[in-house]
């Protein structure tokens, strides 16, 4: 069974946060349905769906968007075309789990989304879809959700005729993303049931479908976004505590044989990946960060709170589009960089995070820190796993030194870590040591 390395330690002496102006400029979507995906035929033509039968299209990469009429009322989560003219759409409608208004949707155009007919449309339980993908005129496969309200599972369905006849078959998983590349068919999952027993896998298959090769599979974690950077590099997103923002980044070199956690993103909502290399990468949810070291550092470039960034596509290292609730719609020529400022624990004059006194320590100990401006700090406190345990401090300070006493009396023996934020942001984080 592979193991999941958890490399923290290294991470958290030099993890910063950068702010900076942003070099994301926001442009009109024409509609005010949520986006949820992307699909780019070649660098000007593209296509984003969305939430209530959206789909909106560009022809020069981006600058402009015009709303097509897909004449469809269900939620499309995905979106594929072969050529300028021939595409799909996959996605349905979901009431309440274990009911018949649940239905599953998939729609086909023939002249660029101009129009839009369905395909198929039928109504069984829990079952809808959330990613399509076709590797030629003919043959296609869509991936979903199946279920019978009590067991979240996945399903498959096939056609070799266009999607004129679509095969149904069951998955033990529900498929959330899929990716193709060198003829391989690439899919995170979720299998689920009412004993909490929720186990997340990323496989692959190279018959379209048929058998499924599984690379990593555990219940220690929730697989969000994943990106193949090459043949032997693989960044997945992952929920380490499902009950709080603790996302972190699992990476691979070797093709899935080893992970380590490479970052982490505690009491940050992230839900999805765009690297352009094992170092260069995005990550987004009410916020778009920028890393250029593989996730140990980050660049804040874009905060839309309370509304979320569902998508970042990067064509190269600077253009690129991001998309997310309410039709908000942003584009990109610089990487997103622009005027920017750092804010580090390098920089004392800005903010310092110092090592707790004494540590190890029991069961007090007490964490300083320095800040350059009046601001609203937290200090959170986060065991190996990545779950918040407790918050020391929340509310705003005064510029200066200051200093927080930590009671831990309720908490068992081992290494925990403390983190610094400033106005939402982590900016620092050390580790300290629970000994009884």
């Amino acid at each position: 069974m592979k193991a999941i390395v958890v490399s923290i330690l290294m991470l958290v002496l030099s993890r910063s946060i950068v702010f900076s102006q942003s070099g994301w400029m926001q442009i009109n979507s024409g509609t005010s349905s949520s986006l949820s995906n992307e699909f780019f035929l070649n660098e000007n033509t593209g296509w984003i769906c969305g939430s209530y039968g959206t789909i909106i299209k560009t022809t020069n990469k981006g600058a402009n968007w015009i709303l097509q009429q897909s004449n469809m009322n269900f939620e499309i989560s995905d979106i594929h075309f072969i050529n300028d003219n021939t595409g799909w759409a996959a996605g349905g409608v979901f009431v309440s789990p274990g009911t018949t208004d649940n239905r599953m949707n998939l729609c086909k155009t023939t002249n660029g989304g101009m129009n839009w007919n369905v395909i198929l449309n039928e109504t069984d339980f829990d079952n809808r879809l959330s990613v399509i993908y076709f590797s030629d005129a003919a043959n296609g496969i869509a991936l979903g959700r199946g279920g019978n309200g009590s067991v979240t599972t996945g399903v498959i369905r096939r056609t070799s005729n266009g999607g004129t006849n679509w095969s149904y078959n069951g998955f033990r998983s529900t498929v959330r993303k899929q990716i193709d590349s060198h003829s391989n068919i690439w899919i995170i999952s979720k299998y689920a049931d009412d004993t909490g027993h929720d186990t997340s896998y990323l496989q692959y298959s190279s018959d379209f479908g048929i058998t499924w090769n599984t690379k990593l599979k555990t219940s220690q974690h929730a697989f969000l976004d994943f990106n193949l950077v090459d043949d032997s590099t693989i960044i997945l997103l992952t929920r380490i505590d499902t009950n709080a923002f603790a996302n972190g980044i699992l990476l691979t070199t070797n093709a899935g044989t080893d992970w380590r956690l490479t970052a982490f993103f505690a009491g940050s909502a992230v839900f999805n990946l765009e690297f352009v290399d094992v170092n260069t990468g995005w990550s987004a949810g009410s916020r778009i960060y920028r890393t250029t070291d593989g996730g140990s550092n980050w660049l804040e470039q874009l905060n839309v709170y309370p509304l979320d960034i569902n998508g970042v596509l990067m064509r190269d290292y600077k253009s690129g589009i991001a998309y997310g609730d309410q039709g908000i719609l942003y584009t990109t020529s610089t990487g997103g960089i622009m005027n920017a400022v750092t804010y580090s624990s390098t920089t004392p004059k800005d903010f310092e995070l110092y090592q707790n006194y004494p540590n190890p320590f029991n069961p007090m100990t007490i964490i300083s820190y320095e800040i350059g401006k009046n601001s609203y700090v937290s200090i959170k406190i986060y065991d190996v796993s990545g779950k918040c345990v407790t918050t020391v401090v929340s509310e705003v300070k005064s510029a200066g030194r200051h200093e927080a006493d930590f009671n831990a009396s309720g908490l068992s023996s081992g290494l925990y870590f403390y983190s610094l934020l400033i106005n939402g942001g982590i900016v620092s984080t050390k580790r300290m040591v629970l000994i009884r």
